[in-house]
């Protein structure tokens, strides 16, 4: 069995925008053509008339009976967009008839028609003065007609559109006086526009609208909400406008404002004197931008990888200036005069042993070593695991733990009045205990010792030997 397919396909008249009635344009007989979506009767168009005829040119020209007194019409779809006023001319037919009746309808879909004109002047042969109707914004469709026998003619027929824009609600917006970087409260305005489609555009960089576009083809009587900013990247005194244009309609809303920098200040805690050593404060800036440096004469202090650096000694005067930027005005210059003073030399007193050797267990006094500054000085072990420094009874003691070489040092680092002392290094050297056990245990007091016996930490008190546990192993 054959399948049979029965397609059904609505067919619905649509009119292209090319098609219609063009706005503020005489009809011609390509637009005639193009723009007619219904008619009845005879009708066509008449050149040496620059328009077009309803109903036959005489009584044969209709059906029987020849004298027809039905309405004889032409329909005309618009163009998108907003009707104004409608103009054309009418005439009569060569021969004078009775009965005869000129009439224009509009409407919105082409199915409901509104008269909006009529005549039933017979006497009208020749062209008419020009008749101006002024059309809904929302019709779409017109319809053109002639009731009586014989034919009527509508001339010159032209729709013109209705383009409108308004005067912005405010015609001057001023933002004052603002820092940069501000953010500055938007100021609005209203517009009121028909059938626009439009662009708000600033004419100056410094201010920015939204929206940009607005409006659309067919509006009517829409009002548009407007909302300008002054942009506060830059400093200056600005006034320009927000131009509103479209479809040949225009308005503008002045603008104006100032946006000023920031003032900064300097901050500088600079002493008056130091010595060689010394780290030298930088100056801060309010504005957290970085300062810059001069100085007279050269060659004692100079500004290197974001430091001051002492170079030598004497008197020197160092300026301080920040030049500001975009957002900041430049600071007040800030001088000081500073005095370098040369650092002091140093040195480290260390106490000699009488022996640098000495057995797994020994204990000694440990003079700690001392600077001519009267500074601290550091004493670095190492390996630090084979030796303990303990105090006892106010004494500073090394303990020796493992065998092997330990290396103490002692060094000064200085400070802004001294320089760095010359480091001493001490290197002693620890032998196992062998049968030195037995003389480690009996010198051994009630004060508890490290120490390191065949790989294994023990502790030493009261002649006897202790593992970490506190289980007595001797």
């Amino acid at each position: 069995m054959k399948k049979i397919y029965l397609f059904l396909v609505a067919v619905t008249a649509t009119v292209a925008l090319n098609a219609a009635l063009p706005y503020n344009t005489v009809m011609t007989e390509a637009i005639y053509n193009s723009s007619k979506v219904n008619a009845s009767g005879d009708n066509a168009w008449v050149s040496d008339k620059n328009g077009f005829r309803c109903g036959g040119s005489s009584a044969g020209a209709f059906s029987s009976p020849a004298w027809n007194w039905d309405d004889k019409y032409v329909d005309f779809v618009l163009a998108s967009g907003v009707p104004d006023q409608l103009s054309f001319n009418y005439q009569g037919n060569d021969v004078a008839s009775t009965g005869v009746e000129y009439y224009v309808s509009e409407s919105a879909d082409g199915k409901n028609f509104t008269q909006i004109w009529n005549t039933t002047s017979n006497s009208v042969v020749y062209p008419s003065n020009a008749i101006t109707l002024t059309l809904s914004p929302t019709t779409r469709y017109l319809r053109f007609c002639f009731s009586g026998n014989f034919a009527g003619y509508f001339e010159n027929i032209k729709v013109t559109e209705k383009i409108l824009m308004g005067t912005p609600s405010a015609v001057t917006l001023d933002f004052g006086t603002v820092y940069v970087d501000d953010v500055v409260e938007p100021q609005s305005f209203t517009l009121n526009w028909t059938n626009l489609e439009g662009a708000a555009v600033p004419a100056d960089e410094h201010f920015a609208v939204t929206p940009e576009n607005f409006g659309y083809i067919g509006g009517y009587q829409i009002t548009t909400t407007f909302e300008a900013v002054m942009l506060t990247n830059e400093a200056g005194e600005f006034a320009s406008t927000i131009d509103l244009a479209g479809r040949g309609k225009s308005a503008s809303v002045a603008v104006s404002g100032t946006v000023i920098k920031h003032e900064q200040t300097i901050a500088w805690d600079l002493p008056e004197s130091v010595y060689g050593n010394a780290v030298l404060p930088l100056a801060s800036a309010s504005s957290d931008l970085e300062c810059g440096y001069e100085f007279a004469p050269e060659g004692i202090v100079d500004y290197v990888d974001g430091a001051l650096v002492i170079l030598g000694e004497g008197e020197v005067t160092i300026t301080a200036k920040q030049e500001g930027n975009y957002k900041y005005n430049g600071a007040e210059q800030v001088v000081k005069t500073l005095t370098v003073i040369a650092a002091i030399d140093q040195e480290i007193t260390w106490e000699e042993e009488q022996t640098y050797s000495y057995t797994v267990g020994q204990n000694i006094a440990y003079p700690m070593p001392t600077a001519s500054s009267e500074l601290e000085v550091s004493v670095v072990i190492e390996p630090a695991e084979n030796v303990e420094i303990v105090e006892e009874d106010g004494v500073q003691m090394i303990v020796f733990l493992k065998e092997g070489e330990v290396t103490i040092t002692a060094t000064q680092a200085g400070n802004d009045m001294y320089n760095a002392a010359e480091p001493i290094v001490r290197t002693y050297t620890i032998t196992g205990m062998g049968s030195g056990l037995e003389s480690v245990l009996q010198n051994s007091t009630d004060k508890a010792r490290k120490m390191i016996y065949n790989g294994a930490v023990y502790i030493v008190r009261d002649n006897q030997l202790f593992d970490l546990t506190g289980r007595q192993v001797r």
